[in-house]
């Protein structure tokens, strides 16, 4: 996708609408006025800061998934380790092959 063709203010509204949440609740959790919401609709751009908010609030990763999709969130990353020392690592979040050689 091209930038010029981006449109966040709309995707912004898709994404309240996705949520069911409503306006004056949006509005709250940005810390905007009801007004200012309807017009940052209108936005086809919308400043970092206030993005980042949106992003928070609407719990979507506007930055990524709009402006930078075809980058990767999660990344493989593969190490070999002795099988005695397994026990001391922190792979509580972590995907394990077994591997036999």
């Amino acid at each position: 996708m091209d930038l010029k063709d981006i449109h966040i203010g709309k995707i912004i509204k898709e994404k309240l609408v996705e949520k069911s949440m409503s306006i004056t609740e949006f509005a709250n959790g940005i810390s905007r006025e009801r007004t200012t919401v309807y017009d940052i609709f209108e936005r086809k751009s919308v400043d970092i800061e206030l993005l980042i908010k949106i992003s928070q609030v609407l719990d979507y990763d506007f930055i990524h998934h709009v402006y930078f999709p075809e980058i990767p969130q999660k990344a493989q990353i593969i190490i070999e380790v002795d099988r005695s020392e397994i026990d001391k690592l922190d792979l509580s979040k972590a995907c394990l092959l077994s591997c036999s050689k």
